[in-house]
């Protein structure tokens, strides 16, 4: 019996990413961004056919970037929007010593030296705004080759999966430090704090995905979308103007630091990242290639 052509379910990810981080590659991928502004001043986001598996099976897990190297039923797609879940980033470093906060963006140069040991200026709005307000100032378009398949607003196309709820925390950098009098100057955060009491800093839980956990909770297509082997599947999520001047107007992303175990110095010593924020877009359906082997004896 001759082979034959069968289908097989697929999900096609792909993923943008913002951060400072993204900044500091080597290889960055085609349509990433260092910072809110860029992304803003670039005003759409580009999914499937500008990147492939190559930058990471986190990011993505298309073989190939341009077409597809096989024919594809879709059935479904869904977009996330998703953010730093602990939403407290540091933005400045304080001049050690001094009773002034001296505006330095946080990166590892700057923290690293010894005159910038002090981390101060928090900024806590970043995560909700990218999660929850932003996908509703965006739009999606899908084609297949020049041919429009779908539009409409990003809200509509929920993901499917992903967390869902929310949380709020807040604190000061003393909240457990218990080494002072009332009334007596807080220490700020720094490497160089001593002590078992050094308290945390002001944070919050914001876990946020719109739609229910469920991957029939997508954006189904009743009659699957059938696109040719080595089409150009584009799908692009545009910002409106709202969205792009909001984005431009905002400085970021920045940094977190982790605390680090306290050696027999009693020193607490901490290591700084950059937080980054995503887009995920996926893709659900039946890919039709040529039957494997034979499946009976």
């Amino acid at each position: 019996m001759p082979r034959q052509n069968v289908r097989e379910q697929i999900i096609l990810t792909d993923t943008v990413l913002v951060g400072k981080w993204v900044g500091q590659m080597t290889d960055r991928p085609t349509g990433w961004f260092a910072s809110f502004a860029d992304a803003g001043a670039a005003g759409s986001f580009s999914f499937m056919n500008v990147r492939n598996r190559s930058i990471g099976i986190t990011y993505n897990n298309q073989d190939a970037t341009a077409q597809l190297p096989f024919g594809m039923r879709i059935t479904s797609i869904g977009v996330k929007f998703w953010a730093p879940q602990c939403a407290s980033q540091f933005t400045a470093c304080k001049n050690k010593g001094s009773t002034t906060v001296d505006r330095v963006a946080v990166d590892d140069d700057v923290y690293t030296d010894p005159a910038y040991s002090e981390l101060t200026n928090r900024e806590e709005l970043h995560s909700a705004v990218w999660e929850a307000d932003l996908p509703n100032h965006c739009s999606l378009i899908l084609r297949t080759n020049q041919d429009l398949r779908l539009r409409g607003p990003v809200a509509m196309f929920t993901p499917g999966f992903g967390p869902v709820g929310g949380g709020w925390g807040w604190g000061s950098p003393s909240d457990l430090w218990m080494g002072a009098a009332p009334g007596t100057p807080v220490p700020a955060i720094s490497h160089e704090t001593s002590g078992p009491n050094f308290g945390g800093y002001a944070g919050n839980l914001q876990t946020i995905a719109h739609g229910e956990v469920d991957l029939r909770k997508r954006f189904p297509f009743p009659i699957p979308i059938e696109v040719p082997k080595r089409a150009n599947l584009n799908l692009e999520i545009k910002m409106s103007q709202y969205a792009k001047e909001m984005l431009k107007g905002i400085t970021g992303p920045y940094w977190i630091p982790f605390p680090n175990a306290i050696g027999s110095d009693q020193k607490l010593t901490e290591s700084v990242r950059s937080v980054v924020f995503g887009i995920d877009v996926t893709v659900k359906g039946e890919r039709l290639i040529q039957q494997r082997g034979d499946y009976s004896v």
